[in-house]
């Protein structure tokens, strides 16, 4: 599950990276990257994002949710979480 309100702007020097150590990509979204990212460096890949994001990713296998904005607080999201599902509202 992934919420993402975003734009990454350095997503296509991302793209070869990740293609290059395996990743299949079936989209030309900067979400699909994120995404990537998160499977190889965990919460540690939005230090490698460039750009305005706030997102919410929730990984079901470690049972851990994590919670990212970009450095200067440009996109700004709200996110509720129950135990069935989160939601997220971009204010």
């Amino acid at each position: 599950m992934d919420r993402v309100q975003r734009e990454i702007y350095n997503f296509p020097e991302l793209r070869p990276e990740l293609e290059s150590r395996g990743h299949r990509f079936y989209t030309k979204t900067d979400t699909e990257v994120i995404i990537h990212l998160y499977e190889e460096m965990g919460a540690d890949c939005v230090k490698k994002l460039r750009g305005m994001f706030a997102l919410a990713l929730y990984d079901k296998t470690k049972r851990k949710l994590t919670l990212a904005r970009d450095r200067l607080g440009k996109k700004r999201s709200t996110t509720r979480c129950t135990r069935a599902t989160c939601t997220s509202r971009r204010r």
